[in-house]
């Protein structure tokens, strides 16, 4: 049977092969669901950035926002300074006593020698002439014993001038003699006579002449006692005067009087300070900072300090190495001529740098820091109103700014107020208030 249906075929025949059928592409077949992949990919994606949990609401008003910028950061920190002259001599009553008059009044111009004060001591003056008056006693004792030594010694001098004299004219008498014994003329006897006188007369001049040796041996140390008793007095009558002049109160520079106002009559104490006297022109700033900036702060560095509306520039001048209260001081020097009008003790806001001036990226100081220590802080994106955490990495700090040197951008827009009431929020919602 199957023989008799092949011979039916037809000269040519082919049989019809199956056809194979195309399929669509895997996406194409599942677009849906790769569509939901991608949105629960994005989500996760925003988790991730967003946080997992909604942000905390915060009243937008209730925040500071301050953008960052690239700007010239100046590090300097601010001190209190105060004015102190450079040049002051101190008043005081060596003597002590009751005022007497006064003569110069606190803030006038003195000169050097002019009197200010003068004070009135009965007690210290009677001592003061009495003790004058046993010097002046000392010094007529001394005088006369001067003055004796003196006079034994002119006549010692005069003895001994007599007694030469003498000598040398036995001297001739005895030559002349000799001759008149040749001939006869005078006697052996009386020749010998004159000689015996010459001899005599010889020895008392040597005798005299010993004498007065050894006197102006002895005489001269008595006078050096004399000499020195004389100068020690003088030394005395000299402070005694001082006592006295001590009484008057002159100006030892030229300057301001600064001192408290006195009364007629009031009893003033051995070595009292009243006051000073300070050059008008001349000052100096003294500060006293904070140990932690100790080694940052050397001789040299820049200051600047505004008075009446006018910056004026200072330098350190000198660092004083003793640290008490936990603080050490500065003297400042004005560059230039110091401005008129200053005070003694007048305060001054001086702004003190410590580094070159240098541009970089600036965040507004806030007290965000004492939360987050600069580790972090909330940025806002403009878009949205979100606030979400940022790591962030600071440098040197002023007043005024924090360096930025990693994690914040210039355009970055961060929130600088407080952020205790966020707790430990990763992301702040923040809106407005309603009206």
């Amino acid at each position: 049977m199957t023989q008799a249906s092949s011979e039916q075929l037809p000269i040519g025949y082919r049989p019809k092969m199956d056809r194979r059928v195309e399929r669509d592409p895997f996406w194409k077949r599942h677009r849906l669901l790769l569509s939901v992949i991608s949105l629960a990919v994005a989500g996760l994606v925003f988790l991730s950035i967003y946080g997992t949990e909604s942000g905390l609401q915060v009243e937008k008003g209730s925040v500071s926002i301050q953008t960052i910028r690239r700007g010239v950061f100046h590090e300097f920190i601010a001190l209190d300074g105060t004015t102190r002259p450079t040049k002051v001599m101190l008043l005081e009553a060596e003597s002590g006593g009751t005022v007497q008059s006064i003569e110069r009044r606190p803030g006038d111009s003195v000169k050097v020698g002019e009197l200010i004060l003068v004070l009135r001591n009965p007690t210290l003056e009677l001592e003061v002439m009495e003790r004058q008056t046993l010097i002046s006693e000392q010094l007529t004792s001394l005088n006369s014993q001067r003055l004796s030594i003196n006079q034994q010694e002119v006549e010692l001098e005069a003895q001994l001038i007599t007694a030469d004299h003498e000598a040398a004219l036995l001297e001739r008498q005895r030559e002349r003699s000799r001759e008149l014994t040749k001939h006869d003329i005078i006697s052996t006897d009386e020749s010998d006579k004159l000689f015996s006188e010459f001899e005599k007369q010889k020895a008392l001049a040597k005798v005299y002449r010993s004498r007065l040796k050894q006197h102006q041996q002895s005489s001269e140390a008595i006078r050096g006692d004399i000499a020195r008793n004389r100068e020690r007095l003088a030394e005395n009558q000299s402070a005694l005067s001082k006592l006295i002049d001590g009484l008057k109160l002159r100006a030892t520079v030229d300057g301001l009087l600064d001192m408290p106002f006195l009364e007629i009559g009031r009893t003033l104490q051995p070595g009292e300070k009243l006051g000073r006297i300070y050059s008008p022109d001349d000052y100096n700033v003294v500060i006293d900072a904070d140990e932690v900036h100790g080694s940052r702060i050397s001789q040299g560095l820049r200051a600047t300090t505004h008075i009446r509306g006018q910056e004026h520039e200072l330098k350190v001048k000198k660092v004083y190495p003793s640290v008490k209260d936990g603080s050490f001081q500065l003297d400042l020097a004005f560059v230039g001529d110091a401005p008129d009008g200053l005070k003694p003790g007048q305060r001054l806001d001086v702004r003190l740098e410590l580094s070159a001036p240098k541009e970089v990226t600036l965040l507004p100081v806030g007290a965000f820091y004492s939360k987050t220590g600069g580790r972090w802080v909330y940025v806002v994106d403009p878009e949205t109103d979100r606030a979400r955490r940022v790591d962030l990495k600071l440098g040197r700090k002023n007043p005024h700014h924090y360096e930025v040197l990693g994690g914040l951008k210039p355009g970055d827009r961060v929130i600088t107020s407080d952020y205790e009431q966020f707790g430990d929020a990763p992301a702040l919602e923040l809106s407005s208030s309603a009206d």
